[in-house]
């Protein structure tokens, strides 16, 4: 999935995979990639805004960053952040770790749990149990979403029909990947 227009790109918690032709930002610099913008890693405790313009952004890279944020409350931040300073239809291509994976426990760091119905609570169209339109000031639409894993059970997973099922195979997913679009 590709922006639409050539606008600032930014590569979220850039940690050691700098990308070129994005804006990379981290909590903490790191020289042998050269972080562009360091936040600091008091950062998400004050909720400073990220320092980009409203309605500037095309597209953001988060992988393997959101599921470090101290807790929900955070990621409701970051989130809402995100979607401030992204353009209409601006990408969030985001990689996270599946509760259930191996790859979510393994590391003490990892403080939020996502399955693939986590990200529904951010796009105002889904249907939720809980309405979470009233809570969260954003709305991104999920345009396509995919699993990393085992690959037998990727296959599976597709033709799985209960969300119950889908929980118990959450095991064999090691990473949901989900592109969303801003929608405003």
């Amino acid at each position: 999935m590709k922006s639409e227009d050539n606008g600032i790109k930014i590569n979220f918690g850039s940690g050691y995979k700098r990308k070129e032709g994005f804006i990379n930002v981290d909590i903490v610099p790191n020289k042998k990639v050269k972080t562009d913008i360091v936040l600091g890693k008091d950062w998400i405790y004050k909720k400073k805004k990220l320092p980009f313009k409203d309605n500037s952004v095309s597209h953001i890279e988060a992988w393997g960053v959101l599921e470090h944020l101290p807790n929900k409350e955070h990621l409701f931040f970051v989130m809402e952040e995100f979607y401030r300073i992204c353009k209409h239809n601006a990408i969030l291509h985001i990689c996270v770790p599946h509760a259930n994976s191996h790859g979510h426990y393994w590391n003490i760091d990892h403080s939020i749990q996502f399955i693939p119905d986590s990200f529904k609570c951010f796009s105002k169209g889904s249907e939720n149990l809980i309405d979470y339109e009233q809570t969260w000031n954003c709305d991104f639409r999920i345009e396509r979403m995919k699993f990393h894993g085992a690959p037998l059970f990727l296959q599976i997973w597709k033709i799985i029909p209960t969300k119950t099922l889908k929980t118990f195979f959450g095991a064999f997913i090691s990473e949901i990947e989900i592109y969303m679009k801003a929608n405003k």
